[in-house]
């Protein structure tokens, strides 16, 4: 199982992961080395992976294209006062809401 006290360590003992089998594994992957300029490559690759992610990010900014906030309004987001398809300027009526002035009234006020 273990190596006797006494027995001389191999010289590249610290790359090898002795677990008790017949067979010790190496603690390093057994992988070619990947060339300085292909490592390179692929990290310039991803770099400007996401630099172009962050231009169409950037580019399609939502907030900047509209800079207010929607707002929900009651009586199913006012559809029939706002011009809905069944609301009154579908038959030619105008709307008129609470306190504001209509045009006779305006001529009145001042």
């Amino acid at each position: 199982m273990g190596r006797p006290i006494d027995q001389a360590l191999p010289e590249h003992d610290e790359l090898l992961w002795d677990d008790g089998s017949g067979q010790p594994e190496h603690c390093l992957d057994q992988f070619p080395m990947v060339p300085k300029y292909e490592a390179l490559g692929f990290l310039l690759g991803g770099l400007g992976f996401y630099f172009l992610l962050g231009q169409l990010a950037r580019f399609n900014d939502k907030a900047s294209k509209k800079p207010y906030v929607d707002r929900e309004y009651p009586y199913d987001n006012l559809k029939a006062e706002m011009g809905g398809p069944f609301g009154p300027s579908r038959w030619g009526l105008e709307v008129q809401t609470e306190g504001a002035p209509t045009e006779e009234n305006a001529d009145e006020e001042e």
